[in-house]
Parts: C-alpha cells; structure tokens; sequence
C-alpha cells in the first residue's frame, strides 16, 4: 500500500518522539535506580535524647526547689538570729543599769537577823546542846557571840526573854574561861555565885559552857554543854559585794561575738546555658504525634519551672544578701555604740568601786576606833564606875573597916585612897543618898599619924571641922577612932571623919582599870 509523503512524515515524526520519550524514560528510570535514598528521622529514633533531656531538667528542677527551701529556712534562721541579738542588747542594757545601782547598796546584816552597831545577830528557832548550837552558827559563816562589853551585855539582855548559849566555855582547862574566838575573858557578868561547876553536885555534871539568862538580871551562869538551849549567833555586818568588772567584762565578751553576715553559697547556681545550649535536631517527619507533644510540652514545662525556680532563688539570694548586709551594719553600728557606752559605764563603775572601797576602809577603821573607845569606856567589871585609870565600888553591904577591906581584896581590889580633889569629888557624887562609907586610911600604927593602905603618908586631907579627934575625949584601947570614912551624897567637899575601926557601915573599893593600865586600849576587834 503507498503512502503519500506528508504520511511517511507525520509516521516518522511519530516514531522519533516516541523514541525520545522512550530515552527520557529510560534515563529517568536509571536516575531513580542509582538514586541514594537516606532514611527518614523518624520520631522513634529521637526518643533517647529527649528522655535525657527531661531527667536533666527535672533534676535541675528538685535541685532548685531543695536550694529554694534552705535558703528561705536559713533566711528564717538569720531572722530568729536578729531578733535574739536585739533581745539580748535589750537584756544587756538593762543589766549595765543594773550594775550602776549594785555599787550604792549598804552594809546590811541577812535577813532574819539583828543589826547593833556593825555586828549581825541572830537567835536561834529551836533549843540544842551547845555543840550543836555552835555548828549551826558556823554553818551561817558566823559563830556563838562573844560578850566583850557592858553595852553589848545591855543589849543582848533585851534580846531575848529566852536562855541562851554564848560562846563561852572552860572545857580546856577547868575553871579557865575562853571564848570561841581564843581571847580570854577579861569582862565577867556572871550570876551572883557563879560558875560554880554544878557546886560538886552528880546530877548536874561538868558545867564547862556558859549561857545568858533569859529571867532576873539576865546575867551569865555556867551549865552542862548537853543541856537544852537557844543560841546566839554573831558575825559581822556585811555588804551585797558585786563583782562589777568582773560582771561587765562577761558582757564585753558577748558583746565582742562575731556577727558578721553568712554569705549564700554560690555553688547553688547552676549553669542552665548549657541545658539551653542543647542541639535538638527537629524530626523530618511530617507532624508530631500526640506523645511528642505530650513530652514537649513536660519540657517546656520543666524548663520555664527551673528559670522561675532559678529566678525567684536568685531574688532570694539578693534580698537575703542585702538584708544580712544592713542587719550586721546596723547590729555593728548599735554595738559599737553600746560597746563604748559600756567602757564609759565601766570606768565609772571602777571609780565607784574604788571610792566605795575607800570608805569601807574609813568605816572599818572608824568601828574599830569606835568600839575601842567603847572598851576603854567600859573596862570596869559591872556595877563599877570608872574615873581616870581606876574602878571604883560603893558595897551594898555593911561591916566593919577590915571586913570592907577583905570583900575588896576578894574583887582584886582594896579600899580607896585619895590622891586628889577631883577624886575626892567622884567619890562623894557616887550617890545621891548621904551614905557613910570606909575609906582606905587608918592610924592603927600610930596614933594620929594617919596612913593610906598603900603605904603612903596623907598629905592633904578632907576632914571635917575639929576631925579627925579619936573620940574627942578619952577612950579605951579597944574603942579608938582608927579609921577614916567619909559621906557620900554630900555637895561639901570636907566631909572625912575618923571612927572606931569595929563600927558597921559601906565601904568603897578601888582596882585599876584593865583596859587602861598602860594607857591604851589593848583589846583587838573580833573578826
């Protein structure tokens, strides 16, 4: 069959697109085939390194919260510790006005006792031996009194309607009389009759300790040391005595305490850039499934949690930092301050101490002055009235002149001789009541040449008018007017008469005072 040309060329033209067609196709095909296909990032093979990332930042995240507590429980603490400074600066204050009131306070007995003069007394609740008595005085730091003077006897008489032991006893030696403190016994105001030492009788046993009665005179007496009694304890007066530097110095060392600021640990911050530094490539795939999102969203969670956790500790730090900074500058400003203040206080204190320490020296010295002046006041035994160096005594009983005598000698004493005017004027205002009393002068030896008992010749007498007369007429031997007495009572000064030795009449008696033999006063203060 024929063809006509334009066919054949359409044919053709057919066959050679269709040929090209066929070697793109082939050519394509072969691309495809050496093509390098890679496989997909799929979200299975990106589980391991999200799973990383959350356990970091929950970490991080607990770490931040645990930071954010003790910050916030060391802020409280740093707060407790403020306030208990303040409270103790307050305290302080308080305490340093205190001491400036320590250093005013007197000498003052404790309480339940006696003050007299600068000595504490105190009587006893209850009745036990002196033994017992005793250790109870020196348990208080005190001891059983010690009687050394009239006006201390006088008081202790009206202390107490109860008998009581003294410190004073004769166990050492029989009849040698001492008291507690070693001094002897030197001012008696025993009984009439006393001590006698149970006068040798079995059922009152050895009377070795003496009491102070509570009935009558409420003189002394000498009793068995078991027997049932009060006591009477006696220290010295005492004063309330601070140790004021000492007290202060104390202070200064808390004062002086170290409280500087605590700075936060920095090490609690951690460095979140490189958890934000992170290279999490994103999935190929086409979309994220639910558990992917699921799981961003716990990280974006996580990570906006440790930023605010991070943030707000930050804050904290900050705020504690400045808070620690102004609180210690404060604290060390006000202390400072206070530390001054008390060094003044201090001085002052020291001044006073010392000015009172000065006086407690003046005061000590002015009681031993005092109760030495007391002594020699009252060196006579009781009953007795001193004048110049000498005791004197006008006897309430009667008798003969040498009766007068020998009582006097009995007291370790004898009858008076006068020296003086002034003496003879003592002697006659003894007593208000006229009183005819032996006086020591006698011319016994020989008639007319009248003599004291000293020995002495009488140079300047006091005799009434026209005496002395032996009588004034004559006599027998035995009726001789021998010896000399004169009247008491009288305002005349000439008042001497001479009498028959045998008459019956007072006498008056003459020792030299204990305390004043040598002129001084050689009786030391108790302890």
């Amino acid at each position: 069959m024929s063809h006509s040309p334009q066919h054949r060329q359409d044919i053709l033209r057919a066959d050679f697109s269709s040929s090209e067609m066929d070697d793109e196709i082939y050519v394509n095909v072969e691309k495809a085939k050496s093509a390098n296909f890679r496989p997909s990032t799929s979200p299975t093979g990106s589980g391991p390194s999200r799973s990383a990332a959350v356990v970091f930042l929950s970490l991080l995240s607990a770490f931040l919260l645990a930071a954010l507590i003790g910050l916030g429980v060391l802020t409280l603490v740093k707060e407790n510790k403020l306030s208990s400074q303040t409270e103790d600066l307050t305290e302080m204050t308080e305490e340093l006005k205190k001491l400036q009131s320590l250093s005013k306070q007197k000498k003052t007995c404790p309480a339940g006792w006696t003050k007299n003069d600068c000595v504490c007394y105190l009587l006893s609740n209850k009745s036990s031996s002196w033994d017992e008595g005793r250790d109870d005085c020196r348990a208080r730091g005190a001891d059983l009194v010690v009687i050394d003077t009239l006006k201390e006897q006088q008081f202790l008489s009206n202390f107490s309607s109860e008998s009581a032991w003294i410190g004073l006893t004769d166990r050492a030696e029989e009849g040698h009389w001492k008291w507690v403190d070693g001094t002897p016994l030197t001012e008696t105001f025993w009984e009439i009759n006393q001590p006698d030492n149970g006068s040798g009788r079995p059922q009152y046993g050895e009377e070795d300790c003496a009491e102070i009665r509570g009935v009558g005179h409420k003189l002394w007496n000498d009793l068995n040391c078991e027997s049932q009694l009060h006591w009477i304890c006696e220290q010295t007066a005492g004063s309330n005595s601070v140790k004021v530097s000492q007290m202060i110095s104390e202070r200064e060392l808390i004062l002086r305490a170290d409280f500087s600021s605590s700075e936060m640990d920095n090490e609690i911050y951690v460095n979140v850039e490189k958890a934000k530094s992170a290279n999490f490539r994103p999935s190929t795939s086409s979309g994220p499934s639910r558990s992917e999102r699921g799981l961003c969203a716990v990280v974006v969670f996580l990570s906006l949690l440790s930023v605010f956790l991070l943030a707000a500790l930050i804050g904290l730090g900050v705020l504690y930092d400045e808070s620690s900074k102004r609180s210690s500058s404060e604290l060390r400003a006000n202390l400072t301050e206070l530390l001054r203040i008390s060094e003044g206080k201090l001085s002052s204190l020291t001044e006073e101490r010392d000015q009172l320490n000065v006086s407690l020296s003046e005061i000590t010295e002015e009681c031993s002055r005092l109760q030495g002046w007391r002594r020699r006041k009252n060196c006579c035994p009781a009953g007795w009235k001193k004048f110049s160096h000498f005791c004197l005594l006008l006897s309430n009983e009667t008798g003969s002149w040498d009766e007068g005598r020998k009582d006097c000698r009995a007291r370790g004493a004898d009858l008076v001789v006068i020296d003086s005017p002034e003496k003879q004027g003592f002697l006659i205002s003894m007593s208000t009541t006229e009183t005819i009393a032996w006086i020591g002068l006698t011319d016994r030896v020989e008639e007319g040449n009248w003599t004291w008992i000293n020995g002495a010749p009488l140079s300047e007498g006091y005799w009434k008018r026209s005496q002395p007369d032996n009588g004034g007429q004559p006599r027998s031997k035995t009726m001789q007017e021998d010896c000399a007495h004169l009247t008491v009572g009288l305002t005349i000064t000439n008042n001497w008469n001479d009498l028959p030795c045998e008459w019956i009449q007072k006498w008056i008696c003459e020792q030299s005072s204990k305390c004043d033999q040598d002129g001084r006063d050689g009786v030391q203060m108790k302890a």
